[in-house]
């Protein structure tokens, strides 16, 4: 298995994976070819905001690209690219993307190409059930790939998965946590 050497907090960020802007709110335009690697994908996944466009490779930063790929891997392995297809677990939401968070004005961790979106339905950002828990049936097996290689995730942000410990707003989200909420939900 591999997994992440070292996973910084927030505060981090800059001295750990580069900083991605020129100026505050100015990506910088060298970030990607100086500090980024394309991957390709281990099975082919559906863009979630287009479902006919294959995804086959994607650009995440250099530190995390193995970790990330082995993740992917064990992912595919489960059952199997037909499995994960016919489940619907195998759409991609999103690896770069610079912009602030939701609601904030800090960047958020997809601007340092350091995390990844999975099967966005399936965990969507802050959305609750009938119950007012947060929503997230992000299979167990996903979820355990990422989290057993050093990737984090939240209870209300179950489609993301980051190489950074917790948020700027939050501590880091384990998945006994996660695990204690699907628990609450189904109960």
């Amino acid at each position: 298995m591999i997994t992440l050497d070292y996973v910084p907090t927030y505060h981090e960020l800059n001295d750990f994976y580069g900083d991605p802007d020129t100026a505050p709110g100015e990506p910088d335009p060298e970030y990607l070819s100086e500090y980024c690697t394309r991957i390709t994908l281990p099975f082919a996944m559906k863009c979630s905001w287009s479902p006919h466009d294959p995804v086959r490779r994607i650009i995440v930063h250099r530190t995390i690209a193995n970790a990330l790929e082995d993740a992917l891997k064990e992912i595919k392995d489960y059952k199997g690219p037909d499995y994960l297809a016919e489940k619907g677990y195998d759409y991609f939401g999103g690896t770069y993307n610079y912009r602030p968070t939701r609601g904030g004005s800090l960047l958020t961790t997809h601007a340092w190409c350091i995390s990844i979106d999975l099967n966005p339905d399936l965990g969507p950002y802050r959305k609750r059930n009938g119950n007012g828990q947060w929503f997230n049936s992000q299979p167990e097996f996903i979820t355990e790939a990422f989290l057993t290689r050093g990737f984090t995730t939240f209870p209300w942000d179950g489609m993301h998965f980051q190489a950074c410990q917790g948020s700027h707003e939050s501590a880091v989200c384990y998945w006994d946590v996660i695990k204690k909420i699907n628990e609450n939900e189904a109960g």
